[in-house]
Order: C-alpha cells, then sequence, then structure tokens
C-alpha cells in the first residue's frame, strides 16, 4: 500500500516559504519566526566539524511538526543554499544560485529566496543533498557543470516517497573521446560519477537565541567506494609489471541503479535510506552469462600515477552500491600475451553477491601472478570524504 503524505497548506507553511522575516513573532518569543541558520559539514560530530568546501551548494527540505496538535512532519517547504565562508556558514539563494541582482538582508541571505523559518517550539526536520563531485562546479550551464533542473531538484517519483534514480554504470572510456584518452588526465573522469550526500537533523529550537539553534547539516555519502591495488607478486613468474602493462579492472555483478530518498518519515522526520536495483541472474541470456557468470560489469577508473597506492603498480577506483560479485582484472605480458583474471568478492558462507553499504569504502590489495592473482589483504573503512581533505580555509584539496 503506497504512504499518502498530506501537505498541509497552513500559514505557517506559507510563512516558511517567504524571503522576508514575519513580522508577527509569537508573543516575547524571538526565536519562533526568525530565520533558521545552517552549519553544513560531512561525516560525524564526533570530531570538529569539517565545514562543506566554500560555494558548496545543496538544497533542503525542511519539515515541521504543527503548532497544535500535531506530532506528525507532514507540512515542509524546499530552499537552495550556497557556502559563503570557511566555516560552513551556509546562506539562502535561489534555486538556479544566480548570485546576480541579488537583495541580501542583514544575514547575507537573498531575500528572492526561499527561507527557513522557525515555526514553533517544536521539532523541525531538515533533508538535505548535494552531489560531493558537481557542488562545487561554477559553470553553471555547460555540460561539464550543474545542471540545475536535475542537480539541485528533488524529483517526486511513484514510489512510496521521493527519490532519484542515479546509473551506476558511467564508464571511463565512454566518457573520453580518442582525443582525451592521449591527453586527459583519467583519474579526473572518476569524478564523472555521481557521489550524492545526504544530510538529516531532527531537532527542536530549545535554544534562547539563533546561534544557540544553529542547524548542523552532516553529510553522509549514500553510495560505496571500491579501490583496487595492484603489483606483481615477487614468486608470480612476471619479469617486470608496469602501469600501462595493466589495461582495465572491472567490478562483476554490481548493482547498476541506486535509488536516494528525501521524503522523511511522518513520525521520526528521518529520510528513507538509499536502495539499489538488484542484480537477477535470470534478467540476462546464456549467452550474457557465458561471457560473464555475474551479469553485469562496470569498468573502474585509473586513479592516475599521482595518487598510485604506495608500493602498488597501479591503483583504481569506482563509486558503486547494493551488489557486487566479483573483480576483474585484465593485464598483458611483454610479449603481448593477455591475461583476464577474476577475484570473487561473494560471500563465503552464501556464495552470494556481497552487499556494499553506505559510506562504505573497500580496499582490496591484489597480487598478479600468470594465468591467476592473490588477495594480500581486504580493508572495510569509512567513506569520509574520498582521498580529499579539508584544510584550514574549509576548501576541499586532492593529498
Amino acid at each position: 500500500m503506497k504512504l499518502k503524505i498530506c501537505i498541509l497548506l497552513t500559514l505557517a507553511a506559507l510563512t516558511a516559504c517567504s524571503g522576508d522575516t514575519p513580522g508577527n513573532q509569537s508573543g516575547d518569543d524571538a526565536v519562533v519566526g526568525s530565520p533558521v541558520i545552517f552549519t553544513s559539514g560531512n561525516e560525524n560530530l564526533s570530531r570538529p566539524i569539517p565545514y562543506l568546501g566554500e560555494k558548496g551548494r545543496f538544497v533542503c527540505r525542511m519539515y515541521h511538526q504543527g503548532t497544535i496538535g500535531s506530532d506528525l512532519f507532514t507540512s515542509y517547504s524546499t530552499a537552495w543554499l550556497r557556502v559563503n565562508n570557511a566555516y560552513g556558514n551556509s546562506v539562502y539563494r535561489r534555486s538556479n544560485f544566480d548570485e546576480s541582482a541579488m537583495d541580501l538582508d542583514t544575514y547575507g541571505f537573498d531575500r528572492n529566496s526561499t527561507i527557513f523559518y522557525w515555526q514553533n517550539r517544536k521539532n523541525h526536520a531538515f533533508i538535505a543533498y548535494t552531489d560531493l563531485h558537481r557542488c562545487f562546479n561554477n559553470s553553471y550551464k555547460e555540460a561539464s557543470g550543474l545542471n540545475m533542473t536535475t542537480d539541485f531538484t528533488l524529483t517526486e517519483s511513484d514510489t512510496d516517497f521521493a527519490g532519484r534514480k542515479f546509473s551506476l554504470t558511467t564508464s571511463p572510456t565512454a566518457s573520453l573521446s580518442p582525443e582525451q584518452k592521449q591527453t586527459g588526465d583519467p583519474a579526473y573522469y572518476y569524478y564523472n560519477q555521481p557521489d550524492p550526500a545526504i544530510a538529516n537533523t531532527v531537532m527542536l529550537p530549545a535554544g534562547a537565541t539563533q546561534e544557540a539553534n544553529r542547524v548542523d547539516l552532516i553529510f553522509r555519502h549514500c553510495f560505496s567506494q571500491i579501490q583496487v591495488n595492484l603489483k606483481k607478486a615477487a614468486d608470480g613468474g612476471i619479469n617486470d609489471l608496469n602501469a600501462d602493462d595493466i589495461t582495465k579492472v572491472e567490478l562483476l555483478g554490481v548493482s547498476q541503479e541506486g535509488y536516494i530518498y528525501f521524503d522523511a518519515d511522518p513520525t521520526t522526520g528521518k529520510n528513507h535510506a538509499a536502495t539499489y536495483k538488484k542484480v537477477v541472474q535470470s534478467d540476462f541470456t546464456p549467452e550474457e552469462l557465458a561471457a560473464n557468470e555475474f551479469g553485469t560489469s562496470m569498468e573502474m577508473y585509473d586513479m592516475g600515477s599521482d595518487n598510485y597506492a604506495t608500493g602498488y603498480v597501479k591503483s583504481y577506483r569506482a563509486i558503486a552500491f547494493g551488489q557486487l560479485g566479483a573483480i576483474r582484472i585484465t593485464w598483458k605480458e611483454d610479449s603481448g600475451v593477455e591475461h583476464i583474471v577474476t577475484h570473487k568478492v561473494v560471500n563465503l558462507d552464501s556464495n552470494d553477491f556481497i552487499n556494499l553499504r553506505s559510506g562504505v569504502r573497500y580496499i582490496h590489495n591484489l597480487e598478479l601472478r600468470r594465468g591467476t592473482l592473490a588477495v594480500i589483504k581486504t580493508v572495510i573503512l569509512p567513506w569520509e570524504i574520498d582521498e580529499q581533505q579539508w584544510n584550514t580555509s574549509g576548501i576541499i584539496t586532492e593529498n
């Protein structure tokens, strides 16, 4: 049965969509009716917040419980924000992030934009979305930049709650022209993959001032990252192995679609977890399964020589989610003899595909031997901000 969420068009909901501060604040309460202010970061609060980089953009929904009688999160409005300093402070902007002819208030908010206001002293739920691979790109209208129609729109779907579908099959070779393959840095094209992140905060404005009620939006990766590091085995019968000798690394039996949801549960204010399209063997022909028993495949991205793991000849990475059955490596000897070897990563207890979890980074360290390979170590770590680091100015830089 589909969940029907009723949107109540109350005066409070209309106030939340206004670009002007409401004049009729509740009695002597200086908080109710005042703008909601945000700090936007990444990961958890057990350490100092690593602020989302300056100029980072995101879209946010605010739900609130009814002022009288109801504890359900049924009313919401949507606003668009960007980080405007080195400490994660976020300011309201128009939905296309156009900053020309702005009418700024004392907070630096554009009065022409949707601005959130505290509706009452009860719980409010905030669900924010961004794509960490695209939110800093200023080329709004170019093919390589942000598409405001899709990148920062919370698309409604015919499922039980609002969501968006993401393709997990972006190929590094398909995204490169012949000229780019010769001159482009292959590590760059990893960023063609979507890296959606969601922040979900539920809080009530219990403090006496706006600053005391500042909302922390902590973005977390919705998908997983897989990294494969390769080198030759000392006793593997390979005379020499260079980066150019490894021509392709593929993920097999990997889910091809991931789904991100934006609606809040009406009772808790929490967003629904990301899901994926399951790989079903019966969906493939016998011929397809003869070529690849796992059904699906996705080529991984060369990380570029500056980013190869220490002690390894070559490193690859990709964003994936849901299921994974195997890793397939194609490499050649100096003589031109080509080898294709497969490392199964299925669950040994059930012989089923492993499940890739949101916000987790899987590192596979492998040794190549003639006709086979060996697993050195598989590491599972929290995926915080990729290989990127936050510096004191709040800007993301590469290692």
